[in-house]
């Protein structure tokens, strides 16, 4: 009797299971199915509802099948199982916490800013900049460069909380954001996100209200020396969106002939940049040719530039001032030395600069004849020479 009643059983359950999956023309793909994957072929399928049943109507089920947590395995794990199979495995919204200090961050002590980056256990990465004074995470606004951000979701920020460091009087600002930040610096400018509160040494913890997959701390104003800072998580991240992109004012780069000029912006949000080369086109009137670039991108605008015929558009101009420039000093007038410009190298010969004292040089030996002479190495032909006496 027993085993016929457990017949009629698995019986029922199979007419709703196929009344069920009959309802559902495609089973989506499953991810992490290892918990649902009781008959371990990979895959989360009618086999493992099959395998569930089974289960049931034995005598003792095992407790993995207990799929709703109420501390039995009944029709209503089946019906849990049905779900799955007809809308994908739920999200893990259990709570993840990660534990940052100066050990596992800066790792030393000192007054030294560097920078740093770990994965948490959350899987979020955090990239930082900070100092270690008095063995803490010390953060700064100065430089506009210190802070954490999260470069990698370790799902949504649910709350963050701060010890500070017992030699600490200030705050914390902590922001929120769905595009991925790319460094601290990012909390000093356009792409910081939203200011999701401030976290002061009365009032430690923060829960943060909304949706936000990437989060930031810097500090409020001044040096703060952080003990410690937990940030948690859970497995619901919201959904990344894609930057809407703030682009700055573009640069424009002409080639050393004019032939083509490049135009480029950069996002100030994610840093994106966009570029665009044209050939350019001219107008020769007397002795100037004018060259216009008109770019096919809304972002950029047409560009002319005038050069004088004859002249190397890309030619370059060095301006050689005394005691400015002179590599060493000499007191006599038979001496050979040398001045630097950026990385052009001058010959003197036969020049005084007493010592480098004078704002000039000075050549003619009284009790000797000979040449005096200014030399370099050029690439290229000499437009013009300039002498100011």
């Amino acid at each position: 009797m027993k085993t016929k009643r457990r017949s009629l059983f698995r019986a029922l359950i199979a007419c709703i299971l196929v009344a069920v999956i009959a309802a559902s023309a495609v089973l989506p793909a499953m991810a992490d199915a290892a918990r649902y994957d009781f008959n371990d072929d990979g895959d989360v399928t009618i086999g493992d509802v099959t395998e569930m049943i089974n289960a049931l109507t034995g005598a003792d089920p095992d407790s993995k099948f207990d799929l709703n947590g109420d501390g039995a395995v009944s029709i209503a794990d089946v019906t849990v199982l049905l779900d799955i199979l007809s809308t994908g495995i739920p999200e893990d919204d259990t709570p993840v916490s990660d534990t940052l200090n100066n050990a596992n961050t800066y790792g030393k002590t000192g007054t030294n800013y560097e920078d740093w980056t770990i994965t948490g256990e959350s899987g979020a990465v955090y990239v930082g900049q900070s100092a270690g004074s008095y063995g803490s995470i010390q953060l700064r606004t100065k430089n506009s460069n210190s802070g954490i951000v999260t470069t990698e979701s370790g799902g949504k920020i649910t709350s963050i909380t701060v010890t500070f460091n017992e030699n600490d009087t200030n705050a914390v600002e902590i922001y929120g954001s769905n595009t991925a930040y790319t460094a601290p610096t990012d909390l000093f400018g356009d792409s910081k996100g939203d200011l999701l509160g401030t976290i002061t040494t009365e009032s430690t913890s923060l829960t943060v209200e909304g949706e936000y997959a990437y989060v930031g701390v810097r500090s409020n104003n001044g040096a703060v020396y952080l003990d410690e800072i937990v940030f948690t998580w859970n497995g619901s991240a919201a959904a990344p969106q894609p930057c809407t992109h703030t682009y700055g004012t573009p640069t424009y780069t002409w080639a050393a002939d004019h032939s083509t000029c490049t135009a480029t912006a950069t996002c100030s949000l994610c840093g994106n940049e966009v570029t665009e080369t044209v050939n350019a086109t001219s107008v020769t009137e007397g002795d100037t040719t004018t060259y216009t670039a008109t770019f096919t991108n809304a972002l950029f605008t047409t560009q002319s530039e005038a050069v004088i015929n004859g002249t190397d558009p890309g030619a370059t101009s060095w301006t050689l001032t005394f005691p400015d420039y002179n590599d060493k000093g000499v007191g006599s007038y038979t001496a050979t030395w040398t001045a630097t410009v950026g990385t052009q190298v001058w010959t003197l010969s036969n020049f005084n600069n007493n010592q480098s004292a004078w704002a000039y040089v000075k050549c003619g030996n009284k009790n000797n004849s000979g040449d005096a002479t200014i030399s370099t190495t050029i690439s290229g032909t000499v437009a013009e020479f300039v002498v100011s006496a």
